[in-house]
Formats: C-alpha cells, structure tokens, sequence
C-alpha cells in the first residue's frame, strides 16, 4: 500500500460510518491499490487542508468515497479470514469436513452436526481433531444436541484442540437414539480440550493428557464449563490434569510440562486432580475456579492440586517398587490453586493423594528425593511449593463456598512435599467446618505458611493435619525421617507453622492437628513440629487460640489422643498480638505442654485496643515455670 493509502487507513475509520449509504461509487472505483493511487493522492492533498472553494468540496467526497472504498475493502477481506463453518448430517460428510479443514489455511473452524453422525474407528472407541487446528463443533435443529460418536462407552482422544458445544460424545445403549451415553475415557493428549456450559455428558475419566501408550505430551490444557458428570455423585468420576499409568504403556502417560485445569462459571465436576493417575507431571500443574455461585447446577466435589497415586502394588522387591513408583501421581514443580469464586465440596490435599493412605509396611524403598522410606510414601509427591489461594479481596461474602463440613487440607495426605505450603484465605470465603495447613500424615519440608485476610471460618484453623496413626496388629510402626536421628522420624513439618489473621472471622486457631475418630485396633498419634509455632493475630475477630496441650483445651475432642504433641523448635510456641478482636472465653488457651521444649511466650505489641476475655493456664510445665507474657503496646490491652 502506498504512503498515502496507509495514512487513510490509519485514520479514524468509524468516520466513513457517517457518509451516506445512498451515495455511489464513480464508475472505475479503486479495487487495487494501483487504481487507487490517482484517488490517494487528491486525499493526501485534503489531507494536508489545502484551501478552495468547488474543488475542495469535490477533494472532500472523493475523499469520503475513497474511505468508504478502503472500508469494503477491508471488510471484503475480514470476510474472507472468517471462521469456516461446515455443516454435517452424516459420518461421511463429517469425514469430508476434517479433509477440508486440513487443507485450509485458517487455524480455526466450526463443524455444525444437523443430525447424529455416529463416527467411530473402532469399537467403542474414535479419535477427533486436526493437528494445528482448533474446532468447535455444536448441534443445530429440532433434534439437538446431537451425537459425535456411537454407542455408549466409548473412548475418545484428541488429536488436535477442540471445542464441544450443545453436543453429545456417545449415545445411550438403548434402541434409537436412546438419549445421552456415557464416555467411559476421554484422552485430550496434549491439546486443549473445552466444553462449553452447553455440553452435559456423564464421562468417567477425563485426562489431559494420554493413556500410557502413546508418546508423552509436552502440556495439558482444560477448560470446563459444563456438566461432565451429569446425575452421577461419585468419587470414581474424575478429571486429570495428567495422564494415566497403563501396565502396557511405554510412556507412563507422562506430561513433560505443565498442566492448566480451568474451571468455568457454570462448571459441574465431582473430583478434580491436578496430576495424573500414577503418573507423572514435570512441570507446575494450576487449577483455577471462577464459579458463579448463583448457579444452582454449579458445583465442584473434591479439589486434589497433585495427582492420584495408587494403583502400583508392591511385591516386596525394593528396586521393582522404586523404579515403578516414581511416577504414581508425582508433581515435580509448584502447585497453584486459585479458587476465586464458586462452590467445591473439599480441598483433599493441595498435594497429591496417595491411595493407599498409609504407611505401616515393613518395605523400605525410597521416594524420588532418596530420601524418605516405606512402603508407598514416594506416592504422589510434590516437588516444589503448593500455594492455595480462596476468595478474593473485595468480594462479597460467600462467594467462594466450601459446601460441606469435611476438614479440607492444605497439605499432601500421605505424601510429601517437598517446599512450602502457602495459604491465603480472602474475603468471600466461606468454610463451615476445619481447615488444616497439612494432610493426614503427610511430610513438609519446608514451612506452612496460613494467612486469614477476610472470609468466614466457622470451626477450627489447624496448622497441622489430622493425628498420625499407628497400627498395633500386624505391622509395627513405620518411621519417618530424613537423617540418621532417631528423634526426627516423626517431626513434620520440617521448619515453621505460621499462622496470621489480618480480617475475617475464625472460629480458632490451632497450632496442633485433628484426631481421627478411634476405630478398630487403630490408635492415634499426635503429629509433632521439628521447627516453631508462631501466630499473629493482627485484625479481624478469632473465637479462641490454642497454644498448648489440646488435651486440656479440648478434652471431649481430643480423647483418643494417646501421645502429645511436641514441638522442638528454638523458640517453641509464640502468640503475637498486633490488633483483631477475640470473642471467645476463654480467648487463649495455654496449658502446659510437657513436649514443647523451649516454652511458650504470649506478645503484646498492639497499637489499637485489643480485648482478651481471659488467658488460660499460661505455663509450659518446664521446670514449674510460667509461660512468658511480655507488654510492649502503645494501646491498652484489657485481660
């Protein structure tokens, strides 16, 4: 385009809307840009605002015109880069559709089914997409949605990016039509699979990445929006981020990269796993919830950041167990979950899920760090941090709702993890029973880390998991532990437990976990802490904070305690008190703690007034001596 032609365009267009449709183009007008040049050259010298009389006004319609000219143009060519649309009444006119698409140079298309096509490769199983090329496919007409694939069952894998609107995947098994079926795996293989809030189709399986048996993929992307479970209410529907471990496969479904799970407004899934089924993630996995809480059909069950870590049954042979089990459900990277809004029933482990939920065998095989033992504790393992973030800053109250009354954990339960696990609790947040910062027995590295900026907490925040447990028939206890200690195999987490609430309301605070209910010959074991405690209470309200030895906080609720906490850390358990307000009587519990073995010290150090119905039993039991309480306010603080 020439110079002056350039200069038009970059001229406000929306002016051209103002000229009169009615108005014709002289005969000869520009379709090039070598007929245009004798156009742009009289508007280049209107351009300028050369001075006439008849002949500027003849300069400014040709001026108008060759705009408008320039305006089709444009148009004329938008038109042709627009989204190819096919429509398909048949598995052959689908088929020509897919040769079509491969062959344009657009990255985008919409296949529209007008009718049930039923395509299929082989029995009970297909596979659809265009490599490099993204497809919408949606139903139109009397009879929608309408069915992709055959009978119900079926397995589907990507092999190009997709879009499923107003569709179905499978139909029932009934004669006819038979309504909706039911995908019994869905691979998407790497590519970015999407169903829109139109799609509702119960598929049991869904993996973002592949069986086991193809190559391993680089990234996994998905986007959900719609019903994927239908009127099931099971555990065993699940979503994986990942791919699944197949005993046949030569790649272990294996995702090199890093996964993204994106859960829409009007969302419904009943358990989502960032990792995959015994198998791996190389890189970062993020799940992220913007549900729109006046949906009444949205609801999201379980949330596990890692992946799902429980198939692999070792036979006894360590370097067997070793070698196949360093891809049960593993996270190498960090783990994020962002939920900003919506409904989710629990958050089962900011980790990973270990399966077989124990560890109690005689088996010593180690985990990817070399550097834990037993049986299966290398199961679904995180690599790097895992940082929970619930709510968001400004938002209105319970908009971002935990709907039952399970103890949601931050942690791995029965796992590792080996950085940080980092909390953060915003305002709409709303969770009618506990929370805990780690998982039933599980190990932390690094700290754990709760900050309370706004939301609802009804019961109790706990800085650790639920209680260890012990098995008295037939295996004796396994221990835990990095080093040649003998003291260090049951302290988790490594470091620190920081808790700080700045606003919202909590019900307590916790520095200790939560005993499991007795059953059969099982016996519960306190976790312990080889670093400190230290909790801040800043802003906001809190019912109580337990300091010291739960057993005499909460009598009826920590019964089946059989040992108590300890806590070995150089400063032991600190209190500090900045500001907020506490509503419960007492306000602190601090009873003595025999294990805590460097005392508890309670801080003053507000500079707005802070009311404290009453400290309860503040010493350590350490030598008969009294807990430390040390003033250093500028504002009164009333006892």
């Amino acid at each position: 385009m020439t110079e002056q032609g350039a200069f038009l365009q970059a001229r406000d267009s929306s002016a051209c809307f103002g000229i009169n449709t009615t108005t014709t183009m002289p005969e000869g007008a520009p379709c090039s840009e070598e007929k245009a040049a004798p156009f742009l050259l009289r508007a280049e010298t209107f351009a300028r605002g050369e001075k006439g009389t008849g002949k500027a006004k003849s300069k400014t319609a040709l001026a108008l015109l060759l705009c408008m000219a320039l305006l089709l143009l444009t148009m004329g060519a938008l038109a042709q880069e627009a989204e190819p649309v096919y429509r398909v009444a048949s598995s052959e006119e689908w088929n020509n559709a897919i040769e079509q698409i491969e062959e344009q140079s657009e990255t985008d298309a919409t296949v529209i089914l007008t009718n049930d096509i039923g395509i299929i490769n082989n029995q009970y199983k297909y596979t659809i997409g265009v490599a490099g090329k993204h497809i919408t496919v949606k139903s139109e007409g009397e009879g929608a949605p309408y069915s992709i694939g055959g009978k119900s069952m079926a397995t589907v894998e990507l092999s190009g990016d997709m879009t499923f609107d107003n569709v179905w995947l499978s139909l029932g098994q009934t004669a006819g039509r038979g309504g909706r079926g039911t995908i019994s795996g869905f691979y998407a293989n790497g590519y970015t699979a999407e169903f829109t809030e139109n799609f509702e189709q119960i598929i049991t399986n869904l993996y973002g990445g592949s069986n086991g048996k193809t190559t391993a993929v680089a990234n996994t992307h998905l986007i959900i929006n719609g019903d994927i479970i239908c009127d099931a209410n099971s555990q065993n529907y699940r979503v994986f981020g990942g791919g699944k471990n197949t005993s046949s496969g030569t790649t272990n479904g294996k995702v090199t990269g890093d996964v993204l799970i994106e859960l829409g407004p009007h969302c419904r899934v009943p358990w989502v796993y960032g990792g995959g089924f015994n198998s791996s993630v190389g890189g970062d996995v993020t799940i992220i919830l913007k549900g729109d809480i006046n949906d009444p059909d949205h609801q999201v069950g379980n949330i596990t950041g890692g992946g799902l870590g429980s198939a692999i049954s070792p036979t006894g042979d360590s370097a067997v167990i070793a070698s196949t089990g360093k891809d049960s459900g593993t996270v190498t990277g960090d783990i994020d979950l962002y939920l900003y809004s919506g409904r989710f029933a629990s958050i089962s482990g900011g980790g990973g899920q270990n399966g077989t939920d124990m560890r109690s065998s005689e088996i010593q095989a180690k985990n990817t760090s070399n550097a834990y033992y037993g049986k299966t504790l290398y199961y679904a393992s995180v690599g790097g941090n895992v940082n929970v973030v619930i709510g968001m800053e400004g938002a209105a109250d319970q908009t971002a709702v935990h709907t039952s009354q399970y103890t949601s954990t931050f942690g791995a339960p029965c796992s590792v993890i080996q950085g940080e696990v980092n909390v953060t609790i915003n305002d709409g947040a709303y969770f009618p029973g506990d929370l805990t910062g780690m998982g039933r027995n599980d190990v932390v590295e690094g700290s754990v880390n709760i900050t309370v900026n706004g939301g609802y907490i009804e019961d109790t925040l706990h800085g650790l998991g639920e209680m260890n447990y012990e098995s008295a028939t037939p295996s004796p206890t396994q221990t835990i532990g990095k080093s040649s200690d003998p003291k260090e195999g049951s302290y988790y987490p490594k470091t620190t437990v920081n808790i700080t609430v700045k606003g919202g309301e909590t019900g307590a605070v916790a520095w200790s976990g939560i005993p499991l209910k007795a059953y059969g010959t099982k016996y519960y074991d306190q976790q312990s802490l080889y670093g400190n405690v230290m909790i801040s209470i800043e802003g906001g309200s809190v019912g109580q904070v337990y300091m010291g030895n739960p057993t005499k906080a909460d009598p009826h609720g920590f019964q089946n305690l059989q040992k108590l906490p300890k806590v070995y850390g150089t400063k032991g358990i600190e209190l500090h008190v900045t500001g907020g307000s506490f509503t419960g009587n007492p306000s602190v519990y601090a009873h003595e703690l025999t294990t805590c073995y460097n005392g508890q010290r309670i801080y003053f150090e507000n500079d707005v007034p802070v009311f404290l119905y009453q400290i309860n039993s503040a010493n350590t039991a350490k030598n008969g001596d009294q807990a430390d309480i040390i003033v250093n306010n500028t504002a009164p603080a009333s006892i």
